[in-house]
């Protein structure tokens, strides 16, 4: 995956201040040295301009369906029996992000279907899903009713 990455930073360190045709201007900025000014697009995850596409996607479903009613946290326990049912002797939860992934999602399936059966149908959910320094993952929430 490293070696994917690295392509895909390679082609955008080189191709993005070619010159354009029609225009004989640099694409980006135009700037005296364009080489050093290099911007990751939106298709980049977790980009600025990726995540700037994100939160106005956001803002623009909360303009258009209204306001948010709950804001939820699901943080991932390495200690659930879930998890820890399904490791070897001596293996933590950090060593098995599958079994990890695998019993978060789960969880935030089951939180997902409760709330459906406690509150009804929802308009809409915005869901982030996080990974802590200890490769531990924890969702945001944001659900209007």
């Amino acid at each position: 995956w490293s070696s994917v990455e690295e392509s895909r930073l390679l082609y955008i360190r080189q191709n993005q201040h070619t010159y354009d045709a029609d225009e004989e201007e640099y694409i980006g900025q135009g700037d005296e040295d364009p080489v050093g000014d290099i911007r990751l697009p939106s298709s980049f995850m977790h980009s600025p301009a990726w995540t700037n596409a994100n939160v106005a996607d956001c803002l623009a479903l909360r303009r258009a369906l209204g306001n948010i009613t709950l804001f939820i946290t699901l943080t991932c326990n390495p200690k659930w029996p879930e998890i820890l049912s399904e490791l070897l002797p001596g293996q933590s939860a950090q060593d098995r992000p599958d079994i990890t992934m695998r019993a978060f999602k789960a969880c935030l399936v089951a939180v997902r279907k409760l709330m459906q059966s406690i509150f009804g149908p929802e308009r809409y959910h915005i869901r982030v899903i996080e990974f802590q320094k200890r490769s531990l993952p924890h969702a945001h929430l944001a659900v209007a009713l």
